[in-house]
């Protein structure tokens, strides 16, 4: 790939970042993104955010907070986003775990599929 290339492909995910800053009315990180992907590829069933921690390589604050910002519990101003559900699994009832709500997860269908011509067969940008 060229330089030119990737320099394009970056500015057009850094411009779908802008876009999603502005829907969701918040500063919005790549962190974030890559939580919020990694809950919708869970599905209905969901993450523990433990696991969701351990997979992205992430301390509990960093998830807790940014899951937080993003659940319809709120930031704290009081603004939901309403984007990610907090729920206990009756299978680990001590363990919090999150999945995408509806809006959540045609916030991300839209944000991915905008993204989907910029990346390869293996999903790489």
């Amino acid at each position: 790939m060229t330089t030119q290339a990737s320099s394009t492909k970056i500015r057009y995910v850094s411009n779908a970042l802008v876009n999603l800053r502005a829907k969701m009315g918040i500063k919005f990180e790549l962190g974030q993104l890559l939580i919020l992907t990694k809950i919708f590829e869970k599905g209905e069933k969901g993450i523990p955010m433990v696991e969701l921690g351990r997979q992205l390589d992430s301390g509990a604050a960093f998830i807790g907070r940014n899951v937080t910002l993003f659940s319809d519990r709120g930031d704290k101003k009081g603004v939901s986003r309403n984007l990610i559900e907090i729920f206990y699994d009756p299978a680990h009832p001590r363990s919090k775990s999150v999945r995408m709500t509806e809006e959540g997860r045609e916030l991300l269908s839209s944000l991915l599929s905008d993204l989907q011509p910029y990346f390869n067969d293996n999903n790489q940008l």
